[in-house]
């Protein structure tokens, strides 16, 4: 379970967080979604991105070569 609560502040649009693929990334959000047996709409696609960026970071934090600049570098 994910503490909502603990999100970011940080906003950034669509086009700016996918860039020239933008349209791919949310075709593939919008497969999975379908995959898994969740809506499509516009609010279960956030969430559902939101959930899967929170738990990349939080596996990138976890490890403890990238737990700096340098580890996280290399």
């Amino acid at each position: 379970v994910i503490d909502k609560g603990n999100w970011s502040n940080v906003e950034m649009s669509w086009s700016t967080f996918g860039g020239q693929y933008r349209e791919l990334y949310a075709s593939v959000l919008q497969a999975r979604c379908q995959h898994d047996g969740l809506e499509g709409d516009q609010e279960t696609l956030a969430e559902q991105f939101r959930l899967h960026l929170h738990r990349g970071l939080t596996n990138l934090v976890s490890r403890e070569e990238t737990r700096d600049l340098t580890g996280f570098l290399s």
